[in-house]
């Protein structure tokens, strides 16, 4: 999957994602600051019909959210490793345990802390900017 696509588009791209993967198992997202990683991950939240506003997990470290994918009630953990500053971290804080519960649909961005954590199933996904409204997103 290889995708551009314009920030007012992005509701096609998160379909897609969730299509590609049944809404089940790790999505990692990559990519600078400002690359639409946070924008796509409450995309997908939304798709998945969490009723509550879905937010950046940045000072949380990890989101947890109720949704429905195909009727199916879903539970969805948005995290966010950024302040976390290693693979101990990670490790120390617990959150990699909700990677491998099952029925769960979890969305990382910068996992790049500690990607020798992520389940061998991961999709993981790089957004580059194109400019200001344009982005590419690929399956890596």
């Amino acid at each position: 999957m290889q995708v551009q696509f314009q920030l007012k588009d992005i509701n096609t791209v998160a379909q897609q994602i969730l299509d590609l993967c049944d809404a089940k198992g790790v999505v990692a997202l990559h990519g600078e600051m400002g690359a639409g990683k946070t924008t796509l991950a409450v995309t997908l939240c939304k798709l998945l019909k969490v009723t509550e506003q879905p937010s950046s997990p940045t000072y949380t470290i990890a989101n947890e959210y109720e949704g429905l994918w195909k009727n199916n009630p879903i539970v969805i953990y948005h995290m966010d490793w950024y302040r976390l500053k290693d693979e101990e971290a990670v490790i120390t804080s617990g959150i990699h345990d909700l990677l491998s519960e099952a029925n769960v649909f979890s969305i990382v961005e910068w996992s790049s802390v500690a990607p020798n954590l992520l389940p061998s199933n991961t999709l993981q996904f790089q957004l580059e900017v194109i400019d200001e409204e344009t982005r590419l997103i690929k399956l890596i």
